[in-house]
This record gives C-alpha cells, structure tokens and sequence, in this order.
C-alpha cells in the first residue's frame, strides 16, 4: 500500500511540476502572453498616431481644396517657391 501511494504521490509531483513549468516558462506561457500583451499596447499606440496623422492630413486637403491662399502659403513658406520671375530668398529658422 504505502508504495503504490508514493508512486501515484511522485507521478502528481512530476505532473503538477510539468504543469507550473509549461504555464510559467514554456512557448505559450505567462511570459509570452505578457510579452504579446506589451506588443499589442505598442502596436494600439502607433496605430492611434498614425490615425492622428492622418486626421492632420485630410484636415490640410480640405483646406487646400477650399482655398487657394493656403495653397501659395503653403507653396511659398514649406516648398521655397515662388512666382515666375520671382526672387526666392531662403532664410535659416
């Protein structure tokens, strides 16, 4: 009796060790989930930006569609063009 209750006590210590192990340290464990858990707030994060820049962008076309002053100023100050015949003098910011 007291060697098949330490055989069975063994095989659920080996059993409850391979399970802790394959929870905290294997491929699909808590360290990978929480790793996965970082990159995915990363990602959220960079895909917020680029949801704000590209809110920026329309909001700068349609204010090039609705009126042409912006589109000399942004001409003249952003791209250093000007007029033909027209001196363009480039000043350091």
């Amino acid at each position: 009796m007291d060697k098949k209750l330490i055989v069975r006590s063994l095989i659920i210590i080996i059993f409850g060790v391979f399970v802790i192990y394959a929870i905290f340290l294997g491929q699909t464990g808590l360290g990978k989930y929480l790793n996965l858990k970082k990159e995915i707030d990363t990602e959220k994060k960079s895909v917020k930006e680029l949801e704000n820049k590209i809110s920026k962008i329309e909001n700068d076309i349609n204010k090039f569609k609705q009126n042409s002053f912006e589109v000399e100023k942004t001409a003249r100050l952003d791209l250093q063009m000007g007029e033909k015949d027209e001196v363009v003098y480039l000043l350091d910011k």
